[in-house]
C-alpha cells in the first residue's frame, strides 16, 4: 500500500533530518507577494538547509526533499534501512 502525499512528505522530512540536513517549514506570509519564494535547498555556513514553503504544493515539497537526500544524504541512505515506498521515491 502506498503512502498518502502528506504522510510521504512527513516521512521524508524525518529521514532528511536524520541524514543531518536541516529542514525548515516556513510560511510565506500574506503581504510579501513581492518576494518570489519557493521551496529549495541552500547552504548556509557550510550546513545544508532545506527550506519548505508551506504554501507550495506538497508534490513540490516532496521533490525538494528527494533532491536533498539524493544530493546530500546518499551515504546516509546507503547505510540505513528505508521502507520500500520511501526507497522507491529516491530511486525513481
Amino acid at each position: 500500500m502506498g503512502l498518502d502525499r502528506q504522510n510521504l512528505r512527513d516521512q521524508l522530512i524525518e529521514y532528511t533530518r536524520a541524514a543531518d540536513l536541516t529542514v525548515d517549514l516556513v510560511s510565506h506570509r500574506a503581504g510579501n507577494d513581492a518576494w518570489n519564494t519557493s521551496s529549495g535547498i541552500c547552504r548556509l555556513h557550510s550546513k545544508v538547509r532545506v527550506l519548505l514553503i508551506a504554501q507550495d504544493p506538497i508534490d513540490d515539497q516532496i521533490a525538494v526533499l528527494i533532491d536533498a537526500l539524493r544530493l546530500h544524504g546518499q551515504s546516509w541512505i546507503d547505510d540505513h534501512y528505508l521502507p520500500p515506498a520511501i526507497r522507491a521515491c529516491l530511486e525513481n
